[in-house]
């Protein structure tokens, strides 16, 4: 089919980020004496909001975030992204082949996005418009995001695909009633495809793959 319009997630699909979120996590969660698996944490948290890392903590270890943890957490991560935040290999290639319209749509912060693209020069190369989950009611895996995006950028859902590479947002893409891109970077390609997406494992297979069937 014929697409009108690209819509990236950010962290996992245009920058690498998930694995310093996630290790700064774990590293702060160890710091209140829980010992959590680096390697598993990030199969189960990809692509999920703060909120809902916070929120598995506190149903499986009993646990609630201290006043200014949040806070924290940001500074340290903002830290470590400055020192070794790199684009998802493959992409800068991509982003200057297309030749359709794409925006960036994340549960992230509007800041946060900004910032992560503009640390891996993306954000200076092709100043994307940006939706923030933050900005709808609910964040992935609904698909308010994906739909406020589509609005804002005078697409139909139908005519949408997305790229994704958690299932929260593979689920967030199909319930918009949109066509997801599934990139298997570090999350399983089974669950991805089970979830509804095409799978693909390269950022290079990407132009391929919107092009008109």
């Amino acid at each position: 089919m014929q697409f009108d319009l690209i819509i990236f997630d950010s962290d996992g699909v245009l920058v690498d980020s998930e694995p310093i979120v996630n290790r700064v996590f774990v590293e702060m969660l160890g710091e209140f004496g829980f010992v959590l698996d680096l390697e598993e944490t990030l199969k189960e948290f990809c692509g999920g909001s703060l909120e809902s890392r916070l929120n598995v903590a506190e149903e499986r270890l009993g646990w609630k975030a201290p006043r200014g943890f949040v806070a924290a957490l940001e500074a340290r991560f903002n830290k470590a992204t400055e020192r070794d935040l790199k684009p998802v290999p493959g992409v800068p290639a991509v982003l200057g082949k297309l030749q359709l319209p794409w925006c960036v749509a994340s549960n992230g912060s509007q800041e946060n996005i900004r910032r992560c693209l503009g640390l891996v020069g993306l954000l200076e190369l092709y100043s994307p418009k940006l939706f923030s989950a933050m900005d709808v009611p609910r964040a992935k895996p609904a698909p308010d995001v994906y739909l406020y995006a589509a609005k804002c950028m005078g697409v139909e859902p139908a005519q949408c695909a997305v790229v994704e590479d958690s299932l929260a947002g593979v689920q967030a893409g199909r319930d918009a009633g949109m066509i997801v891109f599934g990139y298997a970077g570090r999350t399983s390609p089974q669950l991805l495809r089970e979830a509804g997406a095409r799978v693909f494992h390269s950022m290079s297979d990407l132009p391929g793959l919107l092009e008109p069937e």
